[in-house]
Formats: structure tokens, sequence, C-alpha cells
């Protein structure tokens, strides 16, 4: 598909690159669909599925519901599903596809998900994206050794 604007006024040429971007992303979407990938990585996290609802255990005293919403579908990949995906060494533990039609969709629904319990750069627990590169910190060394 093509868009071509009438005119070459300024708010025509802005807003060319947008419909076009639009156009071809709802295309895509129809087609083969958007994927977001999600690891989750701690101590006794866990995604498990609940009908179309995800559960997540993410180290609270409470698990987190998330509802399914219309044009979203969440999938909890097993070992054999996650060994192909080449996620990295750095902790991965469960991992979560948020998947649908809508690219804005799935990006919001991937990124509540992620705001439950974003990464902390320590010892990596937390959600995260599996294209999100976290940046390790050391840990604290402190003043041990010295004596004043």
């Amino acid at each position: 598909m093509r868009v071509e604007r009438g005119n070459d006024a300024n708010l025509s040429r802005s807003l060319h690159g947008l419909y076009n971007r639009l156009i071809n992303n709802m295309v895509i979407g129809v087609s083969q669909g958007f994927t977001k990938t999600l690891i989750l990585n701690g101590v006794g996290y866990k995604a498990a599925m609940k009908g179309a609802d995800l559960s997540l255990n993410l180290g609270y005293s409470h698990s987190n519901e998330i509802k399914a919403v219309e044009g979203v579908t969440f999938k909890v990949l097993t070992p054999q599903e996650i060994a192909p995906l080449n996620l990295g060494k750095d902790g991965v533990g469960q991992v979560v596809q948020v998947s649908g039609a809508s690219k804005e969709l799935v990006g919001a629904v991937a990124s509540k998900i992620r705001d439950l319990r974003p990464v902390e750069p320590y010892h990596l627990y937390g959600v995260r994206y599996s294209t999100e590169k976290v940046i390790r910190k050391e840990s604290k060394s402190g003043a041990k050794g010295k004596k004043k």
C-alpha cells in the first residue's frame, strides 16, 4: 500500500509518515501479529494461566491477576519453547509472551505487566523485556578492612 499526500504544506508533510506507519502496522497486525516477550526472573517468581487470564507471583504476599483484554492473548512458555529463543544466560526464569493484532495494545499490556515489578540492576530480579539490556551494578563493597 502506498500513501501519498495532496500537497507540501507543513501539516500534510508531518502527518504523511504517521499515517503511513499506522496503516502499515494495521496490515502487519492482521497478517502476522505482534508479540512482546517478557522474562520473569526471581526467587519464587511464577506465571500461570487461569483460563485466558494471566496469574503472576512476583514476590508479593498476593498474586497479580492480569485480565485478558479483547484482542490480546497470553502464553507462558515451557523450557522447550524458551531454548530456541536464545535469551542469553543472564537470569532467564519464566517467559511470558503477549501477542495480538494491535501493536499499541500489545505494548500497553506488556508495559503494564513490566510495571508490576521493574528489574533491579544488582541481581536482575524483576520483569523485563527480552530485548531489554540491563546494566548490572556492582554490589556495595564498603570499608570492611579499613581501621581508623
